[in-house]
């Protein structure tokens, strides 16, 4: 199987770097081809030499917060289409069978751009809480985020029974499936 990983922050030193480091590696040892789509200030494709992992990198910018003022949003506007454009050229490149996303919610625009554009299922990571040290909860972007999908949780046997439920903003929601998937 063919993945595609979408991952703006594969560059900085976080938890959300390690986890897409180590599931792409086991991925890749298990014998499925991984590209991991990555922020870069210039257009280029390299390979990991130890895990085997190709790394695509693009450029784009975050979606700006409400406190870094309408300059910001300006430049991210005018700037969007483009990086949309390539992060969307890069995962159909790939010709992947899934897309696995992992970003924080600055960087959902460009989900909702491959979800628009590419035809492989899309599995959502959205990592940190609401109010993070990435800048405060984007009530607009929320109002986009599609409820109507079927809420999906990972997790070990161990767990698996405690992961029956997931919060949202609006309270406890009974999950629709657990799977014990290994990504």
């Amino acid at each position: 199987m063919r993945v595609a990983v979408y991952c703006p922050s594969l560059d900085d030193m976080s938890g959300v770097r390690e986890v897409v480091r180590q599931s792409s590696a086991e991925m890749v040892a298990r014998g499925n081809p991984v590209a991991v789509i990555a922020r870069t200030r210039h257009d280029a494709v390299e390979v990991d030499g130890a895990s085997g992992v190709t790394i695509l990198r693009v450029r784009l910018d975050r979606a700006p917060h409400p406190g870094m003022g309408p300059c910001a949003y300006r430049r991210f506007v005018h700037r969007f289409p483009t990086a949309a454009g390539d992060v969307v050229r890069a995962v159909r490149g790939w010709r992947p069978d899934v897309v696995a996303t992992h970003c924080s919610k600055f960087h959902a625009p460009y989900v909702f751009a491959m979800r628009a554009r590419v035809r492989a299922p899309i599995v959502v990571h959205l990592h940190n809480a609401a109010v993070t040290a990435d800048g405060p909860e984007s009530p607009r972007l929320l109002a986009r985020h599609p409820r109507g999908g079927a809420a999906r949780t990972a997790s070990p046997p161990s767990r698996r029974k405690s992961a029956t439920s997931r919060t949202s903003s609006r309270g406890s929601v009974p999950a629709r499936k657990t799977s014990s998937a290994g990504f």
